[in-house]
Parts: C-alpha cells; structure tokens; sequence
C-alpha cells in the first residue's frame, strides 16, 4: 500500500511535465488571452460610456444633442419655411457677394484658357472641346479642320469662344439667386426630415417680438409659450439660448452647443429652447447612449473579473511551462525540440521580423465594431502568441542546457574564425612552412615565366634572380634542420633525466619557435613534479623520524617505570610517584596520537564543518580562561584589545577552538618566562582576524614557512614536551573554514594570525568535506 501512494505521489508530481499537461497549459494560454482580448474590445466599445459617471455626459449623448440644437435652429431662426426661402429671405449679402466673385473668378480662368488655345491652335492643327463656351456650329468647326489639315496656318476668331473677362451681368445675378434658393429648399426639406425624426429632442424656437412659437413640444392642453417653457426646463438636460443670455441644465452644458449660435442670436429677437425629455424612448441616438452607458456599467464586474482570471491562469500556465520546459519529469535531463536546432539570433530575428510583420497589419486598425477586422486582428495576435510562447520556452530550454549563448550563429561563426586565426598564427611551424612552400612555388614560377616570355631582354637579370632566391631558401632550410637537431639533442637530454639542460631559443629557427617552447613548458613542470617529490619524500621521511621519536620516548619512559613497579614493593614510598610519572607518559602518548590522527584527518579533508556566527572577543576570553593557570606558572601577562562592537566571524565555534587552543598551547610553552602576550582583535569590512604576539625563550632560526610543517619546532634542542603538530592543525583548520593562518617571525617577536570571513547575514551552512 505504501509502495503504491509512493508511486502514485511521483506521478502526480510528475504529471505537470507530460506533454499532455504542457498541450493544456498552451491552450489555457491562448484562452487567457482570448478572454483579455474580448476584455479589452469590451471596454474599447463602450469606453465612453465607461469613462463618464452620467449617461448624458457621453460624446454620443453630447454630440448628437450638439446637432439637434444646430438643426433646431437652421430650421426655426434661419430657414423658418418655404414661403420665407422663396422670398429670398435667407439671401444675404454676404452670400451674393461670394457668388460673385467665384463666378468673375470662373470667367476669367475660361479667358485664359482660351487666350491659351488661341495660341496652341496658330502652332499646330491640334482639335480643342470646350465645355460651357459658345462656339460656333459644327460645320463652322469642321471647315475650320479642313483648313487646318490642308497646312493653313491662321484660323477665324470665330472658332474660339469669347469671354467677357471678369464682368457679372445682372441675369447672372438672378441666376446665382435662384441657385442659392434652390439649395436652401433642398437644406429645408433635409433639416424638416432630422426634426420629424426625433424621438426624445425637445425645442422650441421663439419669435419674441412677435410672441409666435416653432416647436415639437406636446403640453396636452394648447399651445403655450410659458407651459412648454417649464416643460423643458423640468428635463435633467436643458439649454436656453437668447443671444447673450445663456443658460442650461447641467451648468457646463452649455459649453456643449455650438458658441457660434448665440452670437448669430443677438439682435434676432429669437430665443432657443433645447431639451431631452425623460423617461427616454426607443429609437434614437439619446436611448442608444443611455442603454449603452447602462449596459457597460453592468457588465463591467464581469470583465473585469473575466480579465483578472485570465491573467492569472494564463501567468500560472506559463510560469508551469517555463518550469517544465525540457523536461519530461522532476529533475530530469533537459531534451531539446526540433525548433531548438534553429540558432538563438537566427530564431530571435525570425520572432521580430514576424512582429513586424504583425504589426504593419494591425497598425491601421482603427473600427473596433467591425467584427471582421476583429477577427482578423484576433486571429494575428494569436499566431504572434503561440510564436512568442514559442521562442520564450526554446529559450527556456536553452537557459536550462547551458546553450543559450553557445547555440548562435554569431558564436559559432566567433568560434571558427577563432580556430583558424589560431591554427594560422599559433601552430608556427604549419604556417611558416605552408608560407615558405607557397612563396618558394610562386617565386619560382614567376621568374621562369619572365625568363620564358622575355628572356632576351631581362634572361640575366631573372636567371641572377633565380640563383639567389635558390641559396636563401637552401639557408632557410639549412637552419631550420640545426634547429631541429638541436632540439632534438635537448629532448634527449631531458628524457635522460638532465632537466638542466636548456635551449638557446634565439638560435632557434622560427618555424620550431612554438615547439621549442612547449618543450621547455613540459621541462618546467618536470622540474616542479620532481621537486614535490622530493620535498615529499623527505617530508615522509622527516615524519617517520619525528613519530618515531616522540612515540619511542613515553613509551620508553612507561617500560622503564613499569619494570620499576615490579621490583618495588606495594608498600614502597616511590609507587605513587612512579604512578605519577606513568599516568603523566600515558596522557602525553594519548595526546600525541590524538595529534597525529586530527592532523591527518585535517590534511585529508575528512572532517565535518558547521558554519555559523561566532564572536570573536567571547571565544578568545573562553580560551584565556581555560589556560590561566598554564600562564600564571609561566609567569605571563596576558593583554586582550578588542573593538567595543562585537566581531562575528562566519566560522565553526568547535573548529576555531581547537585552533585558538593550539595557538595558545603554543604560546605557553614557548614564551619567554615573564613576559607579556598580546591578543588583538581586529576587522575589515569582509573579514576578522585575531593577532596573538610573544616572545620566544629560544631563538627562532627557521622561516614561517616551515613553521607550520608537521614535526617543526622553533629550537632545534626539542627539550619541551610539543609534538610539532600545533601550528599545522590550526593553519588547516583556519583553511578548511574558509579562513588562513599568518606567521610572521621578527627576531625573537613570534606574531600567529588567524584571518576568516565576516558574518554577513543571520544563515547556518553545513557542510560536509568527508571524502
């Protein structure tokens, strides 16, 4: 049953790693963006009815009562009737004027135009129409044709019209008046048929001076100026106009309405009501922007809602893909698709140039109430989608691979020139010997070819040329195999152990300049590699010399006091002291095999570390307390300096006690009888350090370096009871937590330093170095 859960708990782990959970994430993808794409032309349809708090203040709603107040006017202040358009009362002046002169202006265009036919019917037989001149007939023009194509080179004023330049005549006149009538008959009949249309507009046009009405206002009980007055003013949107007074309801209504019609009001003796009458009816654009206004503030939760869940599912899928990308289960080996093979630059600029591509054919989208073009748009913004979705997760995969930057054309194409710029110019001897050979080849053939071609005037001069091309490429060869024999000469030193030998490299020819030189690359590392043996071996045997002795002397001591027991009776007085003595032999054979084992399992790395903060100034006073009776009977001074912060290293608490425990082991046995020891507590911003200084009793001919080699002392006497290993195990215990120890000796003056890394932030790291 357990082995079944476990089994099933993998799967379902695994599960969003399937291609069929990646094939439904890609699809929740694109339905995400579906629902954020009809969000956006949801609110796109009725921005303006989103983006106003009140139905009347929409563009729709303000616009199409900005027209029905112009039409209200056209049709009671300036057009009024038929009978008073006939009359010519809606004539003015200013229009007669402008007819007049556009019609002098048309006139004389047609006088040049035919000045300039005159002139272009004198040069060539050419056929000219012209509409809305007064010719002659056609067979006066086709006389005229005949003289033309007979190669008669005048013709008769008569064939071109005449034109009074610039002159209006009064039937002219009459003419461009009953034109301007006709048209404002036509501009009646149009305004009549909006003003009959309406539903919801209210107006009423009134004529002050003569007390007469013009309105589409029903009271119910008559006609009365006052009573449709108040009717109109009782609506929630109102405007008043007569002249320089103006009023409406909201207040800044009025700056909905043309400005121009009160101005044209003033000094008219009309006054202009306009209103939309409340409850609102069905079938014009005042019901269409309330309905539209209602409906978008209904539904607006829902898209809203809509467009937020979408996010998120659509975010959460491709969070899982980017997750899952590469992989077909937890922590498993990254695979590549096929679209993976397409280099990174190449597939990035495939992805902008499709943009591009995308957005040229959207740019000039505009009509988002084409359900058309829509679709159109949706459709290509899809396509951009599953592309960009694409290339996000091909890069994925190549981020997870390490291939990100090595997949690209530029890098492999980096990576080729590279190599044979390399091959050209590092592998020396190839490409000085390919040079000489073609130059040789080519030089050669060149002055045959002269001598062959010309060789009785320049055959001496090219066979001269000849001969020394010849000696300086036999020199050339000649010193590039000394060159080689001494090399070779050098090899076989080396390989008879001589690592001593050296080779003149400036007689070296240029073309074995590279080869020599990794042959004396190979000697130096011959040279270390045996020098490190040696220094091993005479480590190796320095250490079974050292453990030899200082385990031969306890032990030697144990045997002897051990025979002496067996001769002295139970009773004797020098038992106790001889117990003494082997129990103080015994302790000191303990310690150095402990020594030795610490030491070894330092070296080798096979000890665990647990890094964590640990105070500097607490560790040091914790030590100094534990050897204070050590101190006292060497008659030292200890003296601590401490920063007043405390200084927390990023350390092993255990470690850096046994480091601090062998350093100052070291210092009591060592130190000069009454004398002082220093401990400085110190710190930079990255690291700490803590400085111990004393004065040696012997003095100290070695260098620091050796120092902390296993089995060195400081005198060579080796008279105190140190086993030598000290300084080594503190100098890798400081190592292995990421820290160093420093010795510095001056004279008598011994300095030990152990330096580790701050406490940056409040983290415990284990690690284990158990190999």
């Amino acid at each position: 049953m357990l082995r079944w859960c476990g089994e099933l708990d993998i799967k379902l782990k695994n599960i969003k790693y399937s291609k069929a959970a990646k094939r439904v994430s890609v699809f929740l993808i694109w339905a995400a963006f579906a629902g954020l794409f009809a969000s956006m032309v949801f609110v796109a349809w009725h921005y303006d009815g989103l983006r106003k708090e009140n139905y009347f203040e929409t563009h729709k709603y303000q616009r199409e009562f900005r027209n029905n107040v112009s039409y209200a006017f056209n049709y009671g202040v300036t057009l009024r009737s038929e009978e008073y358009i006939r009359g010519g009362n809606t004539i003015t002046e200013e229009m007669v004027e402008q007819g007049k002169r556009e019609l002098a202006e048309e006139k004389r265009q047609k006088a040049e135009e035919a000045e300039r036919m005159r002139i272009d019917i004198a040069g060539e037989p050419i056929d000219i129409i012209l509409e809305g001149y007064e010719t002659e007939s056609r067979e006066s023009k086709n006389s005229d044709k005949k003289a033309l194509g007979s190669g008669e080179t005048t013709v008769s004023n008569a064939t071109v019209p005449s034109v009074e330049n610039g002159e209006v005549t009064a039937e002219e006149i009459e003419l461009l008046r009953q034109k301007i009538i006709k048209e404002h008959l036509e501009r009646f009949k149009e305004v009549k048929a909006e003003i009959d249309s309406w539903v919801n507009f209210m107006y009423m046009v009134v004529d002050v001076r003569t007390g007469t009405a013009l309105t589409n206002v029903e009271t119910g009980r008559g006609f009365n100026v006052a009573d449709t007055a108040s009717k109109l003013k009782a609506q929630k949107v109102y405007v008043h106009l007569a002249g320089s007074y103006e009023e409406a309801v909201p207040l800044n209504f009025i700056h909905n309405v043309d400005p121009g019609l009160s101005k044209a009001l003033e000094g008219t003796g009309f006054e202009l009501y306009a209103a939309v009458e409340e409850p609102l009816s069905p079938g014009d654009a005042f019901y269409e922007a309330w309905q539209m206004h209602s409906t978008a503030h209904k539904l607006m939760p829902a898209f809203i809602v809509i467009a937020s869940l979408s996010f998120i599912i659509g975010l959460l899928c491709f969070i899982c893909l980017i997750i899952s990308a590469g992989r077909g289960e937890k922590g498993g080996q990254v695979r590549l698709k096929r679209v993976d093979r397409l280099y990174n630059d190449i597939h990035t600029a495939l992805v902008i140039f499709a943009a591009v591509i995308s957005w040229l054919s959207v740019k000039n989208f505009y009509d988002w109430r084409n359900i058309w073009e829509l679709a159109g748009v949706f459709v290509i913004l899809s396509a951009d989608l599953l592309i960009a979705l694409s290339y996000i997760l091909s890069m994925a995969r190549h981020i997870k691979s390490g291939s990100l930057i090595k997949h690209t054309l530029i890098y492999n194409l980096s990576r080729t020139v590279i190599k044979f710029v390399r091959f050209c110019f590092n592998v020396k001897f190839r490409l000085v010997v390919i040079l000489f050979l073609l130059g040789y080849g080519l030089m050669n053939g060149i002055l045959f070819a002269a001598m062959i071609i010309d060789g009785h005037n320049t055959g001496p001069l090219t066979l001269v040329l000849l001969i020394l091309l010849n000696i300086i490429s036999v020199y050339l060869v000649l010193k590039a195999l000394v060159s080689l024999s001494d090399i070779m000469n050098w090899v076989k030193g080396i390989s008879g152990g001589n690592l001593e030998v050296y080779l003149e490299k400036p007689n070296a020819s240029a073309a074995f300049a590279g080869f020599a030189w990794d042959i004396q690359n190979i000697q130096s590392g011959l040279r270390k590699a045996v020098f490190q043996a040696v220094k091993g071996e005479r480590l190796k045997t320095e250490l079974i010399t050292n453990v030899s002795h200082d385990l031969k002397t306890p032990l030697t001591s144990i045997i002897s006091y051990v025979d002496l027991l067996k001769k002295e009776s139970p009773e004797g007085g020098d038992t106790k002291r001889y117990i003494e003595i082997l129990d103080e032999k015994s302790l000191r054979l303990k310690q150095l095999i402990e020594d030795l084992i610490e030491a070894s399992k330092v070296a080798s790395g096979n000890i665990a570390v647990s890094l964590d903060g640990v105070d500097l100034h607490a560790l040091i006073i914790q030590a100094e307390a534990e050897f204070r009776d050590k101190i006292i009977d060497r008659g030292l001074e200890v003296r601590i300096k401490a920063a007043e912060k405390p200084v927390m290293i990023y350390a092993d608490g255990r470690l850096m006690w046994r480091a601090l425990e062998n350093l100052l082991s070291n210092v009591v046995k060592y130190s000069q009888k009454n004398s002082r020891v220093y401990i400085d507590i110190e710190h930079t911003p990255e690291h700490g350090a803590i400085t111990i200084k004393n004065i040696s009793e012997n003095p100290l001919d070695v260098e620091p370096e050796q120092l902390v080699e296993r089995f060195v002392r400081g005198e060579e006497s080796r008279t105190t009871e140190g086993s030598g290993l000290g300084l080594s195990i503190a100098k890798s215990l400081a190592e292995i937590q990421g820290g160093r120890l420093d010795i510095v000796i001056d004279g008598d003056l011994f300095k030990a330093s152990i330096t580790m890394p701050l406490v940056r932030e409040p983290e415990t790291s284990e690690k284990s170095l158990i190999s």
